[in-house]
């Protein structure tokens, strides 16, 4: 069997000089650091991408750089336009930054060889949402890393892209990349809320209604009540008040979720 290339993409809000040098420079921050998102979880600290051929990706287990596991060897380096390396399985993960008007289209290219594994396939899976999600809302994060919740909620759908786009649509939530594409038919699909994580992931769909209810916080309830009903959310308890705001709906797979006002900058 050969080896194989496979693409995918997304667009983002800046110019491809900015989109490289946010791409390389601030990889510890729009890394997701998630505990599952680490070849060794119990000792990483941090995330560092060495600039120039030569340079290695870098997962650091301590900052001065004497412990550490290298992830790639960097082939091609061309700020403002691409860059590639090679993963230990001999993987080569070439990043393309295109300009697209006032945007920019962010290309990645894996070339996989036969029995490529974790360390070229992951690349292909995070880039996309997690450096587009970066992009979105660096102006106003906190430049300081930030590990998301220990707790992460996994809701079952039999189809996993679909459940993401109504939810986007629904109940605001961020959409994790363009979903329309074929990228995302993977079986999970994992959504940002603050700090916290919840996965959209394949399993059976029985239609009816969830013993476990998942709990949201939202910057303007009655907004959000509006477009989830107008979306076909099956209102259980429109917004009320009981010490605090909230209100009770069903998704299209009979999930319950609750929505609550958050306090301002919460």
């Amino acid at each position: 069997m050969a080896g194989r290339n496979v693409k995918v993409h997304v667009e983002v809000p800046v110019q491809p000089a900015e989109a490289f040098r946010i791409f390389t420079e601030e990889l510890d921050l729009w890394w997701v650091r998630g505990p599952v998102n680490f070849f060794d979880s119990s000792r990483a600290v941090a995330m560092r991408m060495e600039p120039g051929v030569g340079g290695r990706l870098l997962e650091m287990y301590d900052q001065d750089g004497s412990d550490m596991r290298t992830l790639g060897r960097i082939v091609d380096w061309n700020p403002g336009s691409d860059l590639a390396w090679v993963s230990p399985d001999g993987a080569t993960i070439r990043v393309v930054f295109e300009a697209l008007g006032e945007s920019c289209r962010v290309e990645v290219t894996a070339s996989l060889p036969d029995g490529a594994g974790a360390e070229s396939t992951y690349w292909l899976r995070v880039i996309p949402p997690w450096f587009g999600s970066w992009i979105g809302r660096r102006e106003q994060a906190s430049r300081t890393p930030v590990d998301i919740s220990r707790l992460s909620a996994v809701v079952l759908y039999s189809d996993p892209r679909s459940a993401a786009q109504w939810l986007t649509r629904a109940f605001g939530f961020e959409p994790p990349d363009v979903l329309d594409d074929g990228v995302n038919d993977n079986p999970w699909i994992e959504f940002r809320v603050g700090t916290s994580v919840f996965t959209v992931a394949r399993g059976a769909d029985t239609g009816a209604p969830s013993s476990v209810k998942l709990w949201v916080y939202v910057d303007d309830l009655d907004i959000h009540f509006e477009r989830a009903r107008e979306q076909g959310a099956v209102v259980v308890r429109p917004v009320h008040e009981a010490g605090f705001r909230s209100y009770e709906a069903e998704d299209l797979a009979g999930h319950r979720w609750i929505f609550a006002q958050a306090r301002p900058t919460m």
